[in-house]
């Protein structure tokens, strides 16, 4: 990529090292773009942090984890949307890899159909639906069981309330 007019973009951080201004967008767009471009990234990876970036060492590595993560969710969100865009559980596999995504290669579909589908990768949950509820609880915790934000804490605080009192009207 080049840089408009020649210029490099200088990123702003507030107190809590988040990146912020017009350039904190410009930031979000670029890597949201680069995430789900499978053509540099490919889904034929089980974890796309290949040593493909390097960054200058800052509070702890914040920013650096900030941006890889912002990039992670977004090349998981694309694995996700080809899957379920592409794949076909009624067809068989080989059907399934024949009607693989544009600019993906049969090989690296039938690799990635392959992982989707072992049982290692398979979640805990499975037969068991996983409600919307859940989902964005999963997707809106840290690893350390922390949320991510108040508004998601409050949020995922507030469906767990409900789906506490569904759970119990129902016995």
């Amino acid at each position: 990529m080049k840089p408009p007019n020649g210029r490099k973009i200088v990123l702003r951080f507030n107190d809590r090292l988040q990146s912020v201004g017009n350039e904190a967008g410009i930031l979000s767009g670029v890597v949201g773009m680069l995430g789900s471009d499978y053509t540099k990234f490919p889904i034929c990876e089980k974890d796309w942090r290949k040593e493909l970036f390097h960054f200058e060492e800052d509070s702890g590595g914040i920013i650096k984890r900030t941006i890889l993560k912002m990039l992670g969710r977004t090349w998981k969100d694309m694995r996700n949307h080809l899957y379920h865009y592409f794949y076909d559980e009624e067809l068989t596999l080989e059907e399934n890899i024949r009607g693989h995504p544009p600019r993906i290669t049969a090989d690296h579909w039938r690799w990635f159909l392959d992982y989707r589908n072992s049982e290692e990768t398979k979640s805990k949950r499975q037969g068991c639906p996983v409600s919307r509820g859940e989902l964005f609880v999963l997707t809106h915790k840290r690893t350390n069981g922390f949320y991510l934000h108040d508004v998601t804490r409050t949020t995922g605080e507030r469906i767990a309330e409900i789906e506490q009192h569904d759970e119990s009207s129902r016995r």
